[in-house]
């Protein structure tokens, strides 16, 4: 029973060549799960970078979206801007009105006192003077010229008293109106 040097030999490659074959599908194992380890870690890098490509897009389209919004406010507000200023403008413009119908009625105002003053005065000096008669005008006539003058005169300020009792009641037409207005437009 012996074994052959060859057989032996044999015996020893083949073991070699076992050990060899062994360490082989040990390495390519290793390799193999090296490969798989990185192809995982990869094929999670490519989910993540799917991922933050997903989040990038989702967050693109928030700051289109609240760009969009962003502008839609600023067109309100300077809608709302401008309307305050026309606002302003008429409030402005309706001072303007109210100051000078005040200023007019001041006006109004003194120009009916300036009336009822003349008119004061008058009354006092037909009092104090006495009333001028016609008749009056008659008796102490030299010449029917002279009746006929003072009859005119007399005509003529009677006239002129009408026309200036129609003024006043104007001037207190208009004061009451001037008022009015005044008390509208504040």
């Amino acid at each position: 029973m012996l074994i052959d040097v060859r057989t032996g030999w044999l015996l020893g490659v083949g073991v070699v060549l076992l050990v060899l074959v062994g360490s082989g599908i040990g390495l390519l194992a290793g390799v193999a799960d090296a490969q798989t380890q990185a192809e995982r870690e990869l094929s999670d890098a490519r989910e993540a970078l799917e991922r933050i490509r997903t989040e990038a897009a989702e967050a693109d389209r928030e700051v289109s979206t609240r760009e969009a919004a962003l502008a839609d406010a600023q067109d309100r507000l300077e809608a709302i801007e401008a309307i305050v200023n026309d606002v302003a403008a008429e409030v402005e413009r309706q001072r303007v009105v109210v100051r000078d119908a005040q200023r007019r009625l001041a006006e109004v105002e003194q120009d009916q006192a300036v009336l009822e003053a003349a008119f004061t005065d008058r009354v006092a000096r037909l009092f104090k003077q006495g009333p001028d008669l016609t008749f009056e005008a008659l008796l102490n006539a030299q010449a029917a010229d002279e009746v006929i003058a003072r009859t005119e005169l007399l005509e003529r300020v009677l006239t002129g008293d009408q026309v200036d009792i129609e003024r006043l009641a104007a001037v207190e037409t208009a004061v009451l109106a001037q008022r009015a207005i005044v008390v509208a437009e504040q």
